[in-house]
């Protein structure tokens, strides 16, 4: 969500949103979707709601990507590593293989 909030929310200081809104996009139906999902405490409606933002931003070309990140974890056998979505790699989420 932290992504979608600083590239492509509509630039507010006050808000503090849109600060690497390099473009300036602003979509008033894809701020008021991202900050329902803010709000949103079930995590499977809080998902549906940031697949709807990012649904919008894609198909009104808000953002255009042009690099996919792919991440490569090379492990020892016994252990398991569960990747994380924000690609962050931490000796705590390394366990014992079932």
């Amino acid at each position: 969500m932290a992504g979608l909030r600083s590239i492509a929310a509509t630039y507010d200081r006050a808000r503090g949103t849109g600060s690497v809104n390099r473009g300036r996009y602003s979509n008033p139906e894809f701020d008021t979707v991202l900050a329902i999902a803010a709000r949103e405490l079930d995590p499977a409606r809080r998902e549906a709601l940031l697949r709807q933002a990012t649904r919008i931003v894609v198909e009104d070309a808000g953002i255009i990507s042009t690099h996919l990140q792919k991440n490569i974890w090379a492990m020892r056998r016994g252990f398991a590593h569960e990747a994380r979505v924000d690609e962050r790699t931490r000796a705590q989420d390394v366990t014992p293989a079932r």
